[in-house]
């Protein structure tokens, strides 16, 4: 699928969905290599609002911490 950052922002919002998430599969030639990525919105960005920036940064933090 190739569209922007913001029109998939658009179309969850649209869709009135609780949680975005967006799914890369990561590898390695190290084949010792493991664990998980994650990236989510700057608390630098000033049009994002500060509480849902610190809310999803805890979400996702609480993800890796399960799945590593």
């Amino acid at each position: 699928m190739d569209i922007s950052n913001k029109e998939r922002a658009i179309f969850a919002n649209d869709n009135k969905a609780d949680v975005y998430i967006r799914l890369h599969a990561d590898g390695s030639e190290n084949k010792n290599a493991a664990g998980a990525s994650v990236l989510t919105s700057s608390p630098k960005k000033i049009n994002i609002q500060q509480k849902v920036q610190k809310e999803s940064e805890k979400f996702f933090k609480n993800i890796v911490r399960r799945i590593c």
